[in-house]
């Protein structure tokens, strides 16, 4: 039996393969005048998290938070580069992403936790 992937998985999905897309124009044209380490992490770290929400992965979780931890770090390297914003607009920009952020990973935990539970229980059932 096919399982079906959470609507919420696939939206998450398809926004993460268009910003993997984004991390690879800028590291490729370095855009934002940082060092092309910090766009290919953010691509890279984006594209697996995409992948794991496509497949309904366990460890997708994971891959989520390793995509948060770029997203934050390249906030700062920003801020300490040339895209500097006045302190006040950076640390409510900063706070409006770590909500989201928050909020993506509560989600995805609880779904993947649930999917897990819900396969476990038709595994054993199927025994």
């Amino acid at each position: 039996m096919k399982e079906k992937r959470p609507i919420g998985f696939t939206i998450l999905a398809i926004i993460l393969w268009w910003l993997t897309l984004g991390g690879i124009a800028n590291a490729a044209l370095h855009m934002g005048g940082m060092h092309p380490i910090w766009p290919l992490a953010y691509a890279v770290t984006a594209f697996v998290a995409a992948l794991g929400l496509w497949k309904v992965k366990a460890w997708a979780f994971q891959a989520f938070l390793a995509w948060s931890t770029v997203v934050v770090l390249v906030m700062f390297v920003m801020q300490h580069g040339h895209f500097k914003v006045p302190l006040p607009m950076f640390i409510g920009f900063a706070c409006f992403m770590l909500v989201l952020l928050s909020l993506g990973a509560f989600y995805i935990k609880k779904t993947i936790i649930k999917t897990v539970e819900e396969l476990r229980g038709q595994a054993f059932n199927n025994e």
